[in-house]
């Protein structure tokens, strides 16, 4: 397991989880209340559970990225939700994600199209994913991604706020002028 938290009032930022057997983030009974924010789990055919919790526990989940794991295994939430919303996914077990706080998203079918470099360069790639300029707005409790780069102007769902000089270049007409031959 990346972190497994029996510790109240825990809360997990920032933080990339990859590969293992177990889940990424495990909030266990104890853990009255966890917060996760700004996190990637990227999970492996072998690996466990992206999120999951036990009885008696609740989850506060933000910005937050979970794919590639096992089928129904990205978020796997039994006791409390207190906030699900502005995170990507590709299942849950335990809960309903459509009742929930709105601003989740589907992964592209293509994990190039998210991050640098599936399984290896989890910074992401920001050509036409959904999780760039799609996340909520944090800073009254933190401002840096997992690099230390500041995060600024509309925040990215992920532990990274994306590459520079990754994004499409849409052209920009700043001079037209028709030329005729003579």
């Amino acid at each position: 397991a990346g972190v497994r938290t029996a510790t109240p009032n825990t809360t997990i930022r920032n933080s990339i989880f990859t590969g293992g057997t177990s889940s990424g983030i495990t909030v266990m009974t104890g853990c009255t209340m966890a917060t996760i924010e700004n996190c990637t789990i990227y999970g492996s055919p072998l690996s466990g559970k992206g999120v999951s919790d036990q009885p008696g526990t609740t989850v506060s989940i933000k910005n937050t990225i979970s794919v590639n794991h096992p089928a129904g295994d990205d978020f796997v939430i039994w006791s409390g939700l207190a906030y699900f919303g502005n995170n990507m996914f590709g299942s849950v077990t335990g809960f309903d994600p459509d009742v929930q706080d709105g601003g989740n998203q589907l992964p592209p079918s293509d994990f190039s199209r998210l991050f640098v470099t599936p399984d290896q360069d989890f910074r992401l790639e920001i050509r036409g994913h959904r999780a760039g300029n799609t996340g909520l707005d944090l800073s009254a409790d933190f401002t840096t991604d997992v690099a230390g780069d500041t995060r600024s102007g509309v925040w990215e769902i992920g532990a990274d706020d994306g590459v520079p000089g990754t994004e499409p270049l849409d052209p920009v007409v700043v001079r037209w002028q028709e030329i005729k031959p003579n």
